[in-house]
């Protein structure tokens, strides 16, 4: 009985620890492309989806999304790091 507690307990923090080198690396990843595309589009935020990959100008909800999940993170980013945040605010078509 104990033993087969210890390998559960084994196979649940290797999968936790998976799980957190998953989190990490998916917001690096997103993070580095929103540096590379901050710079082409001038914007001083970070934004979570690509340029390229907006089909409505106003549909920003994977953005959004991801602004939330990755909150944490970006939070550690800024204030340990000085990294950029997500916008507050995206305003467009102010023609």
């Amino acid at each position: 009985m104990a033993f087969n507690l210890r390998k559960i307990s084994i196979a649940l923090g290797i999968l936790g620890c998976l799980g957190v080198v998953l989190y990490v690396s998916a917001y690096l990843h997103l993070r580095s492309r929103g540096l590379r595309e901050m710079q082409i589009t001038n914007i001083e935020a970070i934004l979570y989806i690509s340029v390229n990959d907006i089909e409505d100008v106003n549909d920003f909800k994977t953005h959004h999304l991801r602004a939330e999940f990755f909150s944490p993170l970006n939070f550690i980013d800024r204030k340990c790091f000085k990294g950029k945040g997500p916008p507050r605010c995206i305003l467009t078509d102010l023609d």
